[in-house]
């Protein structure tokens, strides 16, 4: 049995249509602990 290759999370600052971060998300979000982002300022911006 092989496994699927597992894909590394993309940061959740994007808008559709209108901004994508396309860096790879590295840091959880304290609260909730679901998303990811690349750095604060995209958190912040999100």
């Amino acid at each position: 049995m092989t496994l699927p290759p597992v894909l590394p999370p993309s940061c959740s600052n994007w808008t559709p249509g209108i901004s994508v971060c396309s860096k790879q998300g590295t840091k959880s979000c304290a609260n909730c602990k679901l998303v990811v982002y690349c750095d604060v300022d995209c958190q912040k911006a999100h």
